[in-house]
């Protein structure tokens, strides 16, 4: 009887302290928070959008090519120079004065358009003066980036709910493997007591039947129980993505002087301030909005600027003979693009809008999330005094009938249905404890109460 005793004050012993005593899972969840695959995917999904902001700032830079050409031509157009027509005359006209052929009569020139081999080397440079797109596309790239930082600490969130709950429902299963064990030995002393009885004719033989009969029950419960505390193991290790059968280190963690919750009003506003979900939705509207501007600015001219340095030639030579620039202003302005730019227009309002509406779902569900989980709390820190004055009933209950039964003033029925009791009292005390836990755990989910250790990181 000692033993249980002593195991319902450790069963009792475990509930809730912020974690100031409760290191392991501190540091299973910086475990969780570093390897789960699924938040590793949500990481690599906004370092993803990250790369497309600073993609987006290149644009204000100018863009610098180095361009080269190697070109092989014949045929084509050409030009005549009138060089003969216009020189021989005067050069027979002095033939005549001098009386002699000094000046020999020469043809028209002619030449190609197109060079028969020619080398050009250049680079060129590229400078937006004025593209509005461009500074529109930065700042939707960069709300995109902020609604896939808040969708990563989201799923960061949940995932500390669930270490905590994982965490938790092992707790449970194991300690019910614990209390299960301990029940044995009380069934053990049941079933030699039943035997003496029956041996000094005290009780006929259907008291260590029924005594065997309830071992063997308990023993397929035992099956059950470890089943479900190997389930839970492998669930909980699967979030650290760990070996599903490694070890699981088991803090003590106490309950008192914990149980004291806010008002739903207070959590709901927490929710409000805190959720990432809020702060998703708002980078996608103000993204929305931006892809607005962009489409808007398309009525608009671009302005750059284009200047272009190299050498071209019949030869590959590059020197001051052979160098050439050009620097040019470039104006680009769309008068009419068959209303496409309107119509795009039109649907990035639309798009805005849409997330305007769900920015008031999301109010709403996550309103009902917080008075969902403030109840379920309330109600679970009430039943843990219900849950306590039942175990105890239950064991004084037990010790004076299993005094009885040991001196054969009462029958083993009786003996029965006090253990059966007392069990299904350390079992509910045991439930009430950790479903107190979990539903701690899960308000502080949607009240985004949890200090995660990713808001500092990767910010830009």
């Amino acid at each position: 009887m000692r033993v249980i005793l002593a195991t319902i004050v450790l069963v009792s012993a475990m509930s809730w302290s912020d974690f100031a005593d409760a290191s392991s899972l501190d540091g299973y969840i910086d475990q969780a928070l570093e390897k789960n695959l699924g938040l590793r995917q949500q990481q690599l999904d906004f370092e993803s959008s990250r790369a497309a902001q600073k993609e987006a700032a290149g644009g204000f830079l100018p863009s610098v090519d180095l361009n080269g050409r190697y070109t092989r031509a014949g045929g084509g157009r050409a030009f005549e120079f009138p060089v003969g027509d216009l020189m021989n005359p005067v050069y027979g006209a002095l033939n005549e004065l001098l009386g002699e052929q000094r000046f020999e009569s020469i043809a028209n020139i002619q030449a190609d358009f197109l060079r028969e081999e020619e080398y050009e080397t250049k680079l060129s440079l590229t400078q937006p003066l004025f593209q509005p797109a461009v500074y529109y596309n930065y700042r939707a790239q960069s709300n995109q980036r902020r609604a896939a930082e808040a969708a990563r600490d989201t799923k960061a969130r949940e995932l500390v709910a669930e270490v905590k709950s994982a965490y938790y429902t092992y707790l449970k299963a194991d300690q019910l493997v614990r209390l299960l064990a301990e029940t044995e030995k009380l069934l053990q002393e049941n079933l030699r007591v039943s035997q003496s009885l029956f041996d000094n004719d005290q009780a006929t033989r259907d008291v260590v039947y029924r005594a065997q009969a309830e071992l063997s029950s308990l023993m397929q419960q035992q099956a059950e129980a470890d089943k479900s505390s190997e389930l839970a193991r492998s669930q909980f290790n699967l979030l650290l993505d760990r070996d599903l059968e490694a070890e699981i280190q088991v803090d003590s963690i106490d309950i008192s002087g914990q149980l004291a919750q806010g008002d739903l009003k207070t959590a709901r506003s927490q929710a409000r301030a805190n959720r990432e979900e809020f702060r998703r939705l708002e980078s996608g509207i103000a993204a929305a909005g931006n892809v607005v501007s962009i489409n808007r600015t398309r009525f608009l001219p671009g302005v750059a600027l284009a200047v272009d340095y190299g050498y071209e030639g019949e030869e590959l030579e590059f020197g001051s003979d052979n160098d050439f620039w050009t620097a040019s202003v470039v104006m680009k302005w769309n008068i009419f693009s068959g209303f496409r730019d309107s119509r795009k227009v039109q649907q990035a309002k639309l798009a805005r809008k849409s997330l305007e509406a769900r920015q008031r779902e999301v109010e709403r569900l996550i309103d009902l999330e917080v008075t969902n989980a403030h109840h379920s709390l309330k109600v679970s820190e009430r039943s843990l005094a219900a849950a306590a004055d039942r175990l105890q009933a239950a064991e004084a209950s037990f010790r004076i009938v299993r005094r009885k039964f040991a001196e054969g003033l009462a029958p083993q029925i009786d003996f029965l249905d006090a253990r059966n009791s007392l069990t299904q009292a350390e079992v509910n005390n045991l439930v009430v404890q950790y479903d107190f836990l979990i539903a701690r755990a899960e308000l502080e989910r949607v009240t985004a109460s949890y200090p995660l250790q990713l808001n500092s990181k990767d910010k830009s």
